[in-house]
């Protein structure tokens, strides 16, 4: 993994407070959860992405919505899922394309940028293409 590039220490952001953290550090981020994906804390998760990039701005950072392993459907296939990831993004600022290709590391921003895309934060012919590189169409 170091001969990649890949992070080879990995922290939740429960833990940021107390760990050391350089550029080196991945930071796995919960961003939501199944029975609570309301605007409230898409909102609180916003502001916990933008002090975790505060606190290392050059570490990557994994998100996570909980409470979908057992459907065998993608994330971006739950209405209720993309509008979550919308408010969230707003409240992340990372809601134009252009955030996230300022992200310091390019994994990251390949696949986070994805998967906004595909949840239509940056409108519906960024899904459309998003989900056409998966070889999946829009059902909402």
């Amino acid at each position: 993994m170091r001969a990649t590039g890949i992070p080879t220490d990995c922290v939740t952001y429960d833990e940021i407070g107390g760990t050391e953290v350089d550029a080196t550090t991945m930071i796995t981020m919960v961003i939501g959860r199944r029975d609570k994906l309301t605007e409230t804390e898409a909102q609180a998760a916003g502001a916990m992405w933008r002090k975790a990039r505060m606190k290392s701005p050059q570490s990557p950072i994994a998100i996570m919505i909980l409470g979908y392993d057992q459907d065998p459907r993608e994330l971006w296939e739950f209405p209720e899922v993309c509008r979550y990831v919308q408010w969230w993004a707003a409240a992340a600022g990372m809601q134009h394309p252009e955030a996230v290709l300022s992200l310091p590391d390019p994994i990251s921003a390949r696949f986070l940028g994805g998967f906004l895309a595909s949840c239509g934060v940056y409108g519906e012919e960024y899904r459309t293409h998003a989900l056409s590189s998966v070889g999946t169409t829009p059902s909402h």
